[in-house]
């Protein structure tokens, strides 16, 4: 190859560099920012709101199965008020409420562990491994051999790994409607996860599918709120407590 031709050749890989350069700035500066799992900072609202001990088991969940922790957090503060709502299943410890959630993010003992009925007492027992959640979300997520829904450390990793399961790579807010097979509900925990990451969470969370593409809605003379009857892996897994009520 003569100086000439190395030359232009240069040039070219030179200006080959920049455009390459240019659409990876682009690229960066345009991208739909994302909610990291490990990066969010709780606003001083979270801090207020969500006990410490909460915070660090949805903070460690949201890690663990690669969930926006903000998303885990509206889930518990729609269900028990972070563990505070005094009603039975949230309160006390051992409590159900009437269609059988218990623990601070009201699970069933059939969807905890599929092998019991949804009103069994005490299901805490052998966590179910991942990738056989059609036997269940029980989760042993503080490693005392225990798969416990009154433990917020095993609660909330079944939260993650329920929402996981449900497609919230796909489309988070999908994942939070399968959880609840409400609009409304979506919003509100949608509402709790935006204070509690200083705003971002809603501009974020997109990719829902419209609700006319959905499951159907609820049976007729329903009230607005309530789920449809239950089905697959979640059925039967929602108890809302402070607002919100349980239906089968």
């Amino acid at each position: 190859m003569n100086k000439f031709a190395k030359i232009i050749a240069l040039v070219i890989a030179a200006q080959v560099m920049v455009v390459v350069g240019l659409v990876s700035v682009f690229t960066a500066i345009t991208a739909a920012p994302t909610l990291s799992t490990t990066e969010i900072t709780p606003s001083a609202e979270a801090l207020a709101d969500i006990p410490a001990d909460y915070l660090a088991a949805y903070q460690t969940a949201g890690t663990k199965y690669g969930v926006a922790w903000t998303t885990i957090a509206g889930i518990g503060k729609a269900e028990c008020e972070h563990g505070r709502y005094q009603a039975p299943g949230c309160n006390p410890p051992g409590t159900i409420n009437e269609l059988g959630a218990r623990g601070p993010i009201q699970f069933l003992g059939s969807t905890w562990d599929a092998t019991r009925t949804a009103k069994d007492l005490d299901v805490a027992g052998t966590p179910v491994p991942d990738g056989q959640e059609q036997n269940g979300y029980a989760t042993d997520c503080d490693r005392d051999a225990t798969a416990d829904p009154w433990n917020i450390d095993d609660a909330a990793c079944a939260t993650a790994r329920m929402l996981k399961h449900n497609g919230y790579d796909t489309s988070p807010r999908d994942a939070i409607w399968a959880y609840n097979h409400s609009d409304t509900y979506v919003e509100t925990v949608m509402g709790w996860a935006t204070k509690y990451d200083g705003g971002r969470a809603l501009a974020n969370l997109t990719g829902s599918t419209p609700t006319a593409a959905r499951a159907p809605p609820a049976t007729s003379g329903s009230t607005p709120g309530r789920r449809p009857k239950a089905r697959g892996p979640w059925a039967g897994r929602m108890c809302l407590t402070p607002t919100w009520s349980c239906f089968e």
